[in-house]
């Protein structure tokens, strides 16, 4: 690093927390990437920019250190549920954490070119992310035509358009390759993508036939209309995680939609409530492994109550996009409410994750989850939030936010009001408030805003003797700080966590950029 400014150099050492950030900071330029990545493979995981032609460069040319490679995501226009780069190398190099790092390539011939030859040498690649752009589909398209065996995970990202559908319908074709995968996610999104659907039967006809041990697998198809396909025929004896976006079983027939009626895959006709509890119904009958269960936007088409006999395993349960609606749960799509008529006591009382709307007719429900340590709750009303936590005394993990939608009265000065109802066994919160935003309200009697520090808040939280874990708002996302305390048990201040496992209490599930809240 002998000719680089100290002042830079000390900027940077102040903001490196762990090997992932110094491999971020070799994403940068053709001198960090030299020197960084042969010293600091160690995390085995690439995620940069697919126009990032130094980065690809460096892999194409060096297939000895390309094949330590067993993780890659490639992201294309900041297609991604988190930043690349740290917020603090951003801030580093002095540049706004809304712009694009610096050393993308414009030259697309260029960065094709070095990115297969890249992704051809990472022979023991076992994990691939896909962020989809359609003036780089010919990097995958000769992925698939020899895809690495030791392949598992694969997630893809697709922006569909009208106009790109026919080469969308390549690429589908093309990724039937993929088999024997583990894990599976595949999320298309766009405007016009109803004329997705047919292109889509092969692909799932892969997973159907060629992925015969999916243990984890996700759809957020849009509108879906091979899902009957896929849940009247899919089997997966090892299927352990599952994640469906929207009604996958229309409510309409295809040709309101304006789509021709005898295209391949597409049934036309629409589903009752009843013919979709049955059909998924059977789906969960031939599954009994299932332990995670995820279903965003209607719900629908679940069974009236799932009982122990149709989830025997199940662990995890998320109800809902939070997005579905933004104004009030009671005109969140038909069948989500109550959860106490979707979800026996048995199940209840198996859960150790729950992700979900909550109103005060779930707190009974809520009294039987013997087993539940982790939840994330989306009450439609503050003052929800102290008999939901008491309903909950062995709660170790929460995930609760405010938004601006709330209340008026609900702001930062009631923390105070709640803490002694908060159960003591409480380890982690997750996505406290952002304090720093200007649309929280003012407190009683003032004219001009007064919030409390970040600090403020931990140290008042930190009554709760075994509260750890604390997640901290930043300009760039949220990060996990750990609280420290003196010999009593009193407040000293935090740190940032080397806690890297953190995540992986949280339900088991999928991140996307879609799916956060």
């Amino acid at each position: 690093m002998e000719g680089l400014p100290n002042e830079l150099l000390d900027k940077i050492s102040e903001v490196m927390d762990s090997p992932k950030d110094l491999l971020a900071l070799a994403m940068t330029s053709k001198m960090w990437c030299n020197l960084i990545i042969p010293n600091h493979l160690e995390t085995r995981v690439v995620r940069a920019e697919g126009r990032r032609r130094v980065v690809w460069k460096f892999f194409a040319e060096n297939p000895r250190l390309a094949a330590h490679i067993h993780t890659v995501e490639i992201v294309f226009n900041g297609l991604t549920s988190k930043p690349i780069l740290p917020t603090g190398l951003l801030a580093a190099y002095r540049m706004e954490s809304n712009t694009l790092p610096q050393g993308l390539s414009n030259k697309t011939k260029k960065v094709v070119h070095q990115l297969r030859k890249a992704l051809a040498n990472m022979g023991n690649l076992q994990s691939l992310d896909v962020y989809y752009e359609s003036g780089y589909r010919d990097i995958f398209l000769s992925l698939a035509e020899n895809p690495p065996q030791s392949l598992r995970e694969l997630r893809l990202f697709m922006q569909h358009e009208y106009s790109q559908c026919h080469p969308e319908h390549k690429l589908c074709k093309q990724f039937t390759a993929f088999t024997g995968l583990s894990k599976v996610h595949i999320t298309i999104y766009g405007t016009l993508s109803y004329h997705s659907a047919p292109y889509l039967t092969p692909l799932l006809d892969m997973f159907i036939s060629g992925c015969p041990d999916l243990t984890d697998l996700g759809f957020v198809l849009y509108p879906g209309y091979n899902t009957p396909r896929f849940l009247k025929q899919g089997t997966w004896p090892r299927l352990k995680r599952l994640t469906l976006g929207s009604d996958m079983l229309p409510p309409l027939p295809p040709s309101y939609f304006g789509v021709v009626a005898d295209m391949e895959g597409i049934e036309n006709r629409s589903y009752t409530r009843r013919e979709k509890a049955e059909i998924m119904a059977r789906f969960l009958a031939r599954h009994p492994q299932l332990e995670a269960l995820k279903i965003l936007e209607s719900c629908a088409f679940l069974p009236e109550c799932l009982t122990v006999d149709d989830v025997p395993s199940l662990k995890s349960f998320c109800l809902n996009s939070r997005n579905v609606d933004r104004v009030g749960y009671d005109k969140v799509a038909e069948g989500c409410f109550p959860l106490s008529q979707l979800l026996s006591p048995e199940v209840a009382s198996q859960l150790e994750y729950y992700e979900g709307w909550i109103t005060d007719e779930c707190l009974p429900l809520l009294s039987r989850m013997i087993s539940l340590k982790t939840c994330v709750p989306w009450l439609p009303q503050f003052q929800l939030l102290g008999p939901f936590l008491a309903a909950v005394p062995h709660l170790k993990r929460i995930c609760y936010t405010f938004t601006r939608s709330y209340d008026q009265n609900n702001t930062l000065w009631r923390y105070g009001d709640f803490i002694s109802e908060i159960p003591s066994q409480l380890t982690h919160w997750g996505r406290f408030p952002d304090i720093s935003r200007s649309s929280y309200p003012l407190w009683p009697g003032t004219t001009t805003s007064k919030f409390e520090t970040f600090e403020d808040v931990l140290r008042r939280l930190s009554k709760l003797k075994n509260l750890k874990y604390f997640q901290e708002p930043t300009p760039g996302g949220r990060d996990w700080v750990e609280i420290l305390r003196d010999a009593d048990g009193n407040y000293e201040g935090y740190q940032a966590t080397k806690d890297v496992d953190l995540l992986k209490h949280w339900g088991g599930f999928y991140e996307s950029m879609y799916w956060t809240f």
